[in-house]
């Protein structure tokens, strides 16, 4: 079986706490199958690797083209 750590787990999630008017990240994390918080190095066989999705569409190199030539437009008035 394949151990995989919680960090490379897709089930970990991050855990956020506020301070004042700050949030900031916690080393401890929640396991969603397990239902249960762990820590950051542990590890089990139930987990599956964080999936990576790339948005490769045109529409966002459009929107991209788009915001260079606004900012190319605004520096150029400089």
């Amino acid at each position: 079986m394949k151990v995989i750590k919680c960090r490379n787990c897709d089930f970990c999630k991050l855990i956020y706490r506020k301070w004042n008017y700050h949030y900031y990240r916690t080393d401890l994390r929640y396991c969603v199958f397990r239902d249960e918080f762990t820590q950051l190095e542990n590890s089990c066989t139930s987990g599956c690797p964080k999936k990576r999705v790339y948005d490769l569409s045109a529409s966002r190199f459009d929107s991209a083209e788009n915001d260079v030539a606004l900012l190319l437009e605004y520096l150029k008035d400089d």
